[in-house]
């Protein structure tokens, strides 16, 4: 049985952010659990019957693989009917394909670590923003070659208008190249103290006097036992909470919270710059953090996503391509947005069932589209941009892929502590979204990799168990 002193799974961002934390000032050896198969997986008891809502940017045959090798590996099902739910069974998991967007300057979420806490993650911030240049607020040049110079910042400036506040985002880009789980590892993860294996968690077995014994699945299917004394949790929120209530035997439905999201088109008199990035150039906040909408023009990228959602054959989707490609200019003028409620609209549950988490509905996501309707021709029509129609396509819970809080170190009846400790079982810590409930703060992955950055560099190791 192979051993480990210290073993974190997963390789997005929030774990790669505990490892450049904890490599600050220790010279221990790392082991990450990074599973990179290059099959698709299968089991006799758990198969995927309906297809997959995938978006587009993740259909690559690669990603769809990894997207069904997520559910089989993981035993994850869902209601079909009411939720979206996407995870990807790869290195850097969806962080390779988020959209960068942070919001650094919202720490409420995190007053309940106590002032002292709190104060270390604003200085980390500072630094990741300020030195290390991971977090970036772009400067017009920037915005011009990001952009281009007809770009819907031209028309607005961070201002409060309307009850609202109007702001540029801060996008995690260095040198123009957007971050990913990849690219920090490249840029910042010293190899040299970090080893990486190809495997996959199932299951937390059982605790031994001196360390944990845990079940993996490697690229093959095979199944091993491995030990180890410190397990760290940074694989996503649905699949740390899985594994967190196996370990437990917990048996009643538990809430995975985040930001139900909305698709907004509007239609517009202006054309923009021809770009092919899906990030916010501006965002609306509500005073009240109640919700936020985000706007970039239209470009090739998107047509191709409403494309591969509105035709069901790949030879229709394709001729589509082929005959708007020439009219990707005049596709700048519409306008498209993410509009996000608060996480308490959020009705997303985990129960498990046998040996399947069944991730569960009570409600469809319904909103009232009239206010926001006003505040988007009101505000636009102040800029001299004239929006000649909105439109809300359906939308389902969990689109947002913003999955937190189901740990929440807050909550009363929570199972971790304030330092994301297991209250259960100290040597297992959580590192990703599901140790804080995000009520204010809409991107808040900047502010789970800094959470995480901190547990890293906070993390006291003491060998108690000789692992040869």
């Amino acid at each position: 049985m192979k051993s480990f002193d210290i073993l974190v799974v997963g390789d997005g961002l929030s774990s790669l952010l505990f490892c450049y934390g904890f490599q600050q000032n220790k010279k221990i050896k790392v082991d990450v659990l990074s599973p990179n198969f290059k099959n698709e997986l299968t089991d006799q008891n758990y198969k995927i019957n309906d297809k997959l809502k995938i978006p587009y940017h993740f259909t690559s045959q690669k990603n769809i693989r990894d997207i069904k090798n997520y559910f089989v590996a993981n035993k994850i099902t869902f209601d079909k009917k009411k939720l979206e739910i996407c995870g990807i069974l790869g290195s850097g998991g969806l962080s390779n394909y988020w959209g960068a967007q942070v919001d650094l300057n919202n720490t409420e979420d995190l007053n309940f670590l106590g002032k002292s806490k709190l104060n270390k993650i604003k200085k980390i911030i500072h630094e990741f923003k300020d030195y290390k240049k991971i977090f970036c607020n772009l400067k017009v040049k920037q915005n011009e070659l990001l952009f281009g110079n007809k770009n819907l910042q031209n028309y607005f400036f961070e201002e409060k208008i309307n009850n609202l506040n109007i702001k540029y985002p801060t996008l995690a880009y260095h040198n123009l190249v957007k971050l990913s789980a990849e690219s920090f590892k490249k840029k910042f993860i010293n190899n040299q103290q970090f080893r990486f294996h190809n495997y996959c968690l199932d299951k937390i077995l059982r605790k031994n006097k001196n360390y944990l014994e845990i079940l993996v699945t490697d690229p093959r299917g095979n199944k091993e036992r491995f030990k180890t004394q410190y397990l760290i949790l940074g694989c996503g929120t649905i699949i740390t909470t899985k594994l967190v209530l196996e370990y437990l035997k917990i048996k009643e439905k538990v809430r995975i919270y985040h930001h139900p999201r909305q698709i907004v088109v509007s239609v517009c008199n202006r054309l923009f710059s021809k770009n092919d990035k899906i990030v916010s150039q501006v965002y609306f906040e509500d005073k009240k953090k109640n919700f936020l909408i985000d706007f970039r023009p239209g470009n090739v990228k998107i047509l191709k996503s409403i494309n591969y959602h509105l035709f069901k054959y790949d030879i229709v989707i394709s001729f589509f391509n082929l005959l708007l490609f020439p009219f990707r200019k005049i596709f700048t003028c519409f306008i498209f947005s993410n509009l996000l409620l608060g996480p308490e609209k959020s009705q997303i549950f985990m129960l498990l069932k046998k040996d399947t988490s069944y991730l569960s509905s009570k409600k469809d996501l319904k909103i009232n589209f009239s206010k926001f309707k006003k505040i988007i021709k009101k505000t636009f029509l102040l800029r001299k941009i004239r929006i000649f129609n909105t439109f809300f396509p359906n939308s389902m819970l969990g689109n947002d892929y913003h999955y937190f809080g189901s740990l929440r170190a807050d909550f009363k009846k929570s199972f971790i502590d304030k330092e994301s400790r297991l209250k259960k079982n100290k040597n297992i810590i959580v590192c990703d979204g599901s140790n804080t409930y995000f009520k204010k703060n809409k991107f808040p992955l900047g502010i789970i990799m800094a959470n995480s950055y901190r547990l890293g560099r906070n993390f006291n190791f003491k060998k108690t168990i000789n692992n040869k």
